[in-house]
This record gives C-alpha cells, structure tokens and sequence, in this order.
C-alpha cells in the first residue's frame, strides 16, 4: 500500500479536519453534480482545499471507476506511468488502486516523491468510497502507444478524469514574471486565458497559449492529453469555469503566488 506520505504537512491528518474542508463547501447552480471530466489543484489544503472540494463535488457520484491524470514535478519522463502500488492510503481510508493495460507502471521511489496525486486521494476517497482509482502521471511528451491504451482503457469503463493541475505559478519564487507592476488581476486574466484555450476544445489553442505567454501551469501536458482525449471521445462536452482562487495577492515585484482554477466538462 502506497502510504500518505504528505498527511499532516500539506493536508491533515486527522479524516474529521478533512470532511470539514470539504463539507464546507456548497456548490451553486452553476456547479452541477454531473460533470464528466474535472481539473482541481494539488496544492496544500489551506491554500487550494476549498478549490479543490468543488470540482471534485461536481461529478456524477454514483461513478466507481475514475481515473486520473497528473503532472510529475521531479522526474523528467516522456511518456506515461501508473501508479505501482495496489491500494493508496488515506485519512478516510485506502482506495483501491487499478492498472491500465500498455501502460508503463512507476517506480515506487518516483511515485512516492510525487505529490500531485496524493493530494487528491482524500477527496476522491470522499466522492467515490467505493471506486477502483486509476493513476496515470503525465511526462513531457507520450506515445501513439500510451494514446491507444488510455483510449481503449477509457472507452471501455467511461471513467470519472479528473485532472490534477494549479495554474500559474508567478512571481520570483518560481521564475516567472510579466512586469514589475503586475497585479493578482493580471495574473487572473492570464489564467482566464488559459481556460478560453481549454473551452475552444482545440489542443493546439492550449499549446499555443503556453508558447505565447510562457504561463506556468504544472499539469499543462496531463490538460493537453485530456483535451485530446476529450476531442476524440466527448467531442460535444462543454467546459465551466466551477472556482477561482490565488495563494496570495501580488502587492510587489517581490511577491509570488500560485493560482488554483476548478473547472468542469458537462456532456
């Protein structure tokens, strides 16, 4: 069993404080329980929990299979891995933890280290307590083979994706800056242009967003490898901005902040 490695450091240990992050949230009309594809954010609960608790509450619950798609930050790959591990823990409980056929399995150092998966686990354990969990992390670039075996794998168990990914990281801290007087309203802007790229359903409109404007948005590729498969498998979906968020506000050029965007695909 894979164990929580980041429990009690960048999410809570105890299954009460974490019910409560995710209870507190109530959705809105625009925010419906039915949504096929989902992005939420991984970072620490007091900065994106909120966030993340609405897209996951926004899928269609009765699903028992779901799979998910997330960026790795510490090792360089060109292709996809699952998760090695039978079950994954959590707080609320272990999930059980299925394997997609022709896909590469991850070194268990390598998925341990990764925390853009672990930090979802207990939500998706809170959505779907019954579900068999299947964890793909997203490199740099995939095969046609990779394509082909998630596709087949998807069409045949018409899972619940949900996509793992904050969005710009601005600021010294992270290398990326616009100007000296940008504002969190500059940085917001420039994350709505990211979601335009994602409702045009065109891939190529995301990759050339992130050609244009050098954004900084972790799950960049595991969004672009959705895209695709939402093109081919869900053309007639449709995207909702669910939930916005920023770490914090840029008051000069020394701040930093990361943006956590929560988005809904509704077929």
């Amino acid at each position: 069993m894979r164990r929580a490695t980041k429990a009690g450091s960048w999410y809570p240990k105890d299954p009460k404080d974490i019910m409560k992050i995710y209870n507190d949230v109530e959705l809105n009309d625009n925010q419906e329980q039915r949504a096929k594809i989902i992005i939420a954010p991984h970072a620490g609960y007091k900065y994106s929990g909120h966030v993340a608790s609405i897209a996951i509450k926004s899928t269609a619950e009765s699903s028992k299979i779901v799979l998910l798609l997330h960026p790795s930050h510490y090792e360089r790959m060109k292709n996809l891995r699952q998760c090695p591990f039978d079950r994954v823990d959590t707080p609320l409980g272990s999930i059980k933890i299925g394997h997609v056929p022709g896909v590469e399995v991850n070194p268990m150092n390598v998925d341990l280290k990764e925390h853009s998966a672990e930090l979802l686990f207990p939500f998706i354990k809170a959505r779907f307590p019954d579900c068999t969990l299947y964890a793909v992390m997203v490199g740099s670039k995939w095969h046609s083979d990779d394509y082909d075996a998630l596709r087949a794998f998807i069409i045949q168990h018409d899972p619940i994706i949900v996509v793992s990914s904050d969005f710009c990281h601005y600021g010294p801290a992270y290398g990326y800056q616009i100007r000296v007087d940008t504002t969190s309203d500059d940085i917001k802007a420039l994350d709505m242009q990211a979601f335009n790229a994602i409702c045009s359903k065109d891939p190529w409109q995301f990759t050339d967003y992130l050609l244009k404007t050098g954004s900084t948005i972790c799950g960049r590729n595991a969004i672009s490898l959705m895209m695709n498969i939402a093109r081919d498998i869900y053309p007639t979906g449709e995207w909702r901005l669910l939930a916005y968020d920023q770490s914090s506000q840029i008051k000069s050029s020394f701040d930093s902040s990361v943006s956590y965007l929560a988005a809904g695909y509704y077929l």
